[in-house]
């Protein structure tokens, strides 16, 4: 009993952690994207159809993200139940990465459809964004979006001397 109150615990750890990194863009990321709208140099035209894109997009992954809140809580429900059942568990974890990974593929459809609106030049900044962001993304791990420093970078920033996963820093 003791060790699937342990496996339980873990589980809704880690679900915990999966809600935080699908929170709403903060005031950083906001400026990010609208200095590469400024570095696109977009014609009005485009400017309006990638509006109306990003607000769909923004649409969507809310509800995205409700359905997917929604899913961990009866993940939950299953988990605290008097005899959890184990397929019904296993089937509900597959629907949440089901959903999960919907919303990763949504979010590189509309990369491409952004895409498909720029001119050459355009998509050389708009590729090196993704690239950028995709490093940027796989290095974040379990300490979020932010890099050993606190700020995005790594090495001896505003936080020298503090922890990192590795242990203190030097």
């Amino acid at each position: 009993m003791k060790a699937f109150r342990t496996v339980v615990l873990f589980g809704l750890a880690g679900a915990l952690f999966a809600a935080l990194s699908y929170a709403q863009p903060g005031p950083a990321a906001q400026r990010g994207t609208m200095r590469l709208m400024d570095e696109l140099s977009l014609s009005a035209e485009q400017k309006k159809d990638i509006d109306k894109i990003i607000a769909n997009t923004m649409k969507e992954q809310i509800d995205r993200r409700a359905s997917i809140g929604k899913a961990r809580v009866d993940l939950r429900e299953l988990l605290r139940a008097e005899s959890p059942n184990q397929s019904a568990i296993e089937k509900k974890l597959g629907e949440i990465t089901q959903m999960e990974s919907q919303a990763r593929v949504a979010r590189l459809n509309t990369w491409f459809v952004v895409n498909r609106l720029l001119n050459a030049d355009q998509q050389k900044i708009w590729k090196q964004a993704l690239e950028r962001h995709m490093a940027f993304g796989n290095r974040a791990g379990m300490r979020g979006r932010m890099d050993e420093d606190g700020f995005g970078r790594r090495g001896d920033g505003p936080m020298k001397g503090g922890m990192d996963r590795r242990g203190p820093r030097r």
